[in-house]
């Protein structure tokens, strides 16, 4: 599997587009400390009525993935459902009864979703991105599959993989995607991340100053871009772990048993 790379800039990577940009906000989030990612929880489907658009509060745009060299929580923003299903439960579908590393499944995803995400996204006019923040061979690491193109026409026909690593001095990377991106200053929040890191480090707080920094990230998306809820969701999981620690924003009735989990091709 061919999988691509962009340049790191000061910790954060951004594929922006001004001409399109997919709905939502998802951000994935590694560094030597942890794992985390964040997602808001609503879903905006097209409607038939004159109204324009219908929009729910309660969508799972996350899941939990073990692979046979690590772990990784992963998320999307673009196309709410596919063939009937949320994308979260297609996904399930896709994963199961497969096992292999996190880079056979990231290839399966960018292969099923090129068969039938790309189809959809051509016909709505909106790209797909999935980003898993994971420990790969231990190793932090951040997957973007997307057919958001950087060309001028925005959507490309294939899905393709993007990895990402710390690199030397780097103390953490954030990686966005979706609509809520465009009016948020990442750099602003990248340097919270970093004073964060630098103060608590080891210490307990850190993991919790880290989800608080995504709310306020996702609160402020929300206030500024009708497709990004005021609902967000954060997953951490600390090195050398597997256990995954939730924590909510403005969603007193989340279950977390609602996140979907596949272990080795196995749903849970």
């Amino acid at each position: 599997m061919e999988t691509n790379s962009l340049k790191h800039a000061e910790g954060l990577i951004s594929f922006r587009n001004k001409k399109v940009n997919i709905v939502t906000l998802i951000i994935s989030i590694i560094s030597d400390y942890g794992i985390w990612q964040s997602s808001d929880h609503q879903l905006t489907f097209p409607a038939t009525q004159p109204t324009g658009l219908t929009r729910t509060e309660n969508g799972i745009k996350q899941c939990q993935l073990k692979a046979s060299n690590g772990f990784a929580l992963l998320g999307y923003a673009g196309i709410g459902t596919v063939e009937g299903k949320e994308i979260s439960d297609w996904m399930r579908r896709i994963f199961a009864g497969k096992q292999g590393t996190i880079e056979a499944y990231m290839g399966l995803l960018a292969e099923w979703s090129t068969i039938k995400l790309s189809p959809v996204c051509s016909e709505l006019g909106t790209p797909h991105a999935f980003l898993a923040a994971c420990y790969e061979d231990e190793i932090p690491t951040i997957y973007w599959v997307t057919n958001k193109s950087r060309k001028a026409m925005g959507i490309g026909s294939k899905f393709e993989i993007f990895k990402f690593r710390l690199i030397e001095g780097m103390s953490v990377l954030l990686v966005p995607a979706g609509s809520g991106e465009a009016n948020l200053n990442a750099n602003i929040f990248q340097k919270d991340l970093i004073k964060i890191i630098k103060k608590r480090r080891k210490k307990p707080q850190l993991a919790r100053e880290i989800c608080e920094c995504l709310f306020r990230i996702n609160k402020v998306a929300s206030r500024n871009d009708p497709f990004v809820g005021d609902k967000c969701l954060v997953s951490y999981v600390s090195p050398g772990s597997e256990c995954v620690q939730y924590r909510c924003y403005k969603w007193k009735d989340f279950d977390r048993n609602s996140v979907p989990f596949i272990a080795n091709g196995f749903d849970f």
